[in-house]
């Protein structure tokens, strides 16, 4: 049997006759986490672009699964059932942790007239009761003497403000991610135990369209060893920084392999399949950047740790890795393991060694891949 005809044969297998799937598997290479359904010779995946229809053998495999939603609501109807505060705290602490803030903070609201003796979620309800407090613009005009000439366009949410150069629903997307990063982030914390301030004022994130203007920012404040960076906090102007990666050289020989391969006549399906798994990679850098981002600017504004020197560093970075995760194109919460991390912490040689990590060895020079991976599997295990 000849592989295209495996392929086949294993596509037809192993495809869902209609409904939700989760873990899609290309034949021809990558692989994604979005929901697809069968309709004729065709699967319509639902992407965070809008849906796009590819031929039934483009697929080596596609495994079922719920949705994160729907396991919400069969955890939510279970917990519902049992009818205890423990059992509905401990659902909407899983909402949390994966990413579904407002069903998250909703299902604590339902739980305010019964939380009297239940102290993770009156710690909870006290965090949620903070982020209603108005939240005011914080004085830009520092900021904005640094980015000139450059102009940005401006978006808001209650918690973010977001100075931009890309288009406005790129730019919706980015500032409910990080809104959703800032809730949890506080809520969190307090069901743990740790009440943290609520910031009196918008958190900044400036994210530029091209990264040598980054660079060239970087280096106008004193930051030249971070130039390697995709995203900086800058304490003293106290707002995070970080570029449109579509500008880096890795999405761009990625762009023009596509305009290459659709010059020499490639089948549309399978620009589509190299264009698809193009935006996820951007999507799941650009947001994770900025989740990651935007821990380390609330860790100051909320007094967790108001000087950089109060915490380790390996503690700073491996804490703000938990919240980079995006499957898929949308963002996963602090829960889960990250996929970016993983892999490049299984393939540290020599095998990485703790006292040496938290002495913070190696800091202080830029992006170092290994050593953001030890402190991001040290600080997960320690959660867990």
């Amino acid at each position: 049997m000849t592989r295209s005809l495996l392929v086949a044969g294993l596509a037809c297998l192993l495809l869902p006759a209609g409904g939700v799937a989760d873990l899609i598997y290309f034949a021809k290479g990558g692989e994604a986490q979005l929901s697809s359904k069968v309709e004729g010779e065709a699967v319509v995946i639902e992407t965070p672009g809008g849906p796009r229809s590819f031929p039934r053998s483009d697929f080596l495999a596609i495994v079922p699964a719920p949705s994160v939603e729907t396991e919400w609501q069969n955890r939510k109807a279970e917990a519902d059932k049992a009818g205890t505060v423990e059992a509905r705290f401990a659902a909407a602490w899983w909402a949390l942790e994966n990413g579904l803030t407002p069903e998250a903070l909703g299902a604590l609201e339902e739980l305010r007239p019964r939380s009297w003796d239940h102290s993770p979620t009156l710690r909870a309800l006290a965090a949620i009761d903070g982020l209603k407090a108005p939240c005011p613009d914080p004085d830009l005009d520092p900021i904005r003497a640094r980015l000139r000439p450059l102009k940005f366009r401006e978006a808001r949410s209650a918690h973010v403000l977001l100075l931009h150069q890309t288009s406005d629903g790129e730019a919706k997307e980015r500032l409910e991610v990080l809104e959703r990063v800032v809730q949890t982030f506080l809520v969190s914390f307090a069901a743990q135990g740790l009440e943290l301030s609520t910031p009196g004022h918008r958190l900044v994130s400036v994210y530029f369209a091209e990264q040598r203007d980054y660079v060239h920012f970087l280096k106008t404040v004193e930051a030249s060893p971070f130039v390697d960076t995709q995203g900086y906090y800058h304490p003293n102007l106290r707002a995070v920084f970080a570029y449109d990666t579509r500008s880096g050289e890795e999405q761009k020989t990625g762009r023009r392999a596509i305009a290459n391969r659709k010059r020499n006549g490639a089948p549309a399906s399978d620009l589509a399949r190299q264009d698809l798994l193009l935006d996820l990679d951007w999507r799941g850098t650009d947001l994770g950047i900025a989740a990651h981002e935007m821990v380390h600017l609330l860790t100051a504004e909320t007094d967790l740790a108001s000087r950089v020197d109060s915490l380790p560093f390996w503690l700073h970075e491996g804490l703000a890795a938990q919240f980079e995760v995006v499957r898929g194109g949308r963002w996963a919460g602090f829960g889960r393991v990250n996929d970016r991390r993983l892999p490049n912490w299984r393939t540290i040689r020599p095998l990485p060694r703790l006292v040496p990590l938290l002495k913070d060895t190696g800091f202080g020079h830029g992006y170092r891949r290994d050593l953001y991976a030890e402190s991001w599997a040290l600080v997960y295990f320690l959660r867990k």
